[in-house]
């Protein structure tokens, strides 16, 4: 019985050794800039300030080994959109990586224009998070989807839903943070537009949040 129990203690005492050593996986933070017209980020000051802020102070936060994405979205045809800039958090650099993406945010007034739809249903569908680690995104954008799938006006009215996430869209495990859901807008159009957005991501298996301005 004796011996039984010391293989016993043994085996357990090589297990937790096994969960304290295991690797642990990065998380990628993506930071994704809404770039279309009806988004207040490139002609209001204000608000392009605060979303800044906003950004900086998450990245802050980040640990080494984590990743910070940041992409842009809008149009379909934009090249623009295609670029994808990757910032590795390494020892002591976070407040560097934050700084830096904050100044690029508050120039985008002056090195971007306005694209002329809203297509982040595809966005989400094109693109992969790191949601397998617990993965964080941030979308600076007044939420108002303006695409093939969606008639903007019917959506803040609440006459349309959004579409069901598609097979490609792998959300499930990430947080997903809306910043500035339905700023501008009356306060029922901002209410249809947050339930629509959480209805979607409840769907696809991720963690809500709308931060109305």
């Amino acid at each position: 019985m004796l011996t039984i129990n010391l293989k016993t203690a043994m085996l357990s005492a090589g297990l937790i050794a096994a969960s304290v050593y295991a690797p642990v996986q990065a998380k990628t933070l993506t930071i994704a800039l809404d770039l279309s017209g009806s988004n207040p980020l490139l002609n209001d000051k204000q608000f392009n300030h605060n979303a800044a802020q906003y950004v900086a102070d998450t990245i802050s936060h980040l640990e080494k080994g984590d990743d910070v994405v940041v992409q842009s979205f809008g149009s379909l045809d934009n090249t623009a959109n295609f670029n994808r800039f990757e910032l590795p958090i390494k020892r002591h650099n976070a407040k560097k990586v934050a700084g830096q993406v904050a100044q690029y945010v508050r120039a985008l007034p002056s090195n971007s224009q306005a694209q002329g739809s809203t297509n982040l249903i595809a966005w989400f569908g094109r693109n992969s998070f790191g949601c397998e680690a617990g993965g964080q995104v941030i979308v600076l954008t007044d939420a108002i989807e303006a695409s093939e799938y969606v008639n903007p006006n019917h959506l803040i009215q609440g006459k349309q839903d959004l579409p069901k996430p598609n097979e490609f869209v792998q959300l499930k495990g990430c947080s997903v943070t809306f910043y500035g859901l339905g700023v501008g807008r009356l306060d029922s159009e901002m209410l249809n537009l947050r339930r629509a957005w959480t209805n979607y991501f409840e769907s696809a298996g991720a963690r809500f949040t709308a931060i109305a301005k």
